[in-house]
């Protein structure tokens, strides 16, 4: 006597494939495309706040004698990271911030430790 419940049916409904809705009924498209997430357009529209936010902390931290932590890994992750709680979307956007094409770094006193800072942004966060 076989089981009414049997992997074997079981296994036959899953790969039959034609069930009502799928694929031809019109209830479901037929390839899956990817749909923007809501924290994907929030991402999009936060990245020149992020970027604005990233350009004050470099401003402001760029001499290390005037900062909390002197080693440029540590004031980054301290009090831009945690303090700020960037996520690693935002951690990119700082990353791929481009200091040339903002023209107040062009002759600030600290652009030697605004440039440091950055870098070691970029080689930390390379992958986040």
């Amino acid at each position: 006597m076989e089981r009414a419940f049997s992997p074997r049916f079981y296994f036959v409904l899953l790969s039959w494939g034609a069930a009502p809705g799928w694929d031809g009924m019109g209830l479901w498209p037929a390839r899956h495309t990817p749909q923007p997430t809501v924290a994907d357009e929030i991402q999009t529209h936060s990245a020149p706040i992020i970027q604005r936010c990233y350009s004050r902390f470099l401003l402001e931290n760029g001499n290390p004698d005037d900062r909390e932590y002197e080693d440029d890994a540590d004031q980054i992750r301290e009090v831009l990271i945690h303090k700020s709680y960037l996520s690693p979307k935002d951690i990119e956007i700082c990353a791929a911030f481009d200091l040339a094409a903002n023209g107040e770094f062009e002759m600030h006193l600290e652009l030697i430790g605004i440039e440091s800072l950055h870098k070691t942004l970029q080689g930390l966060y390379a992958n986040a």
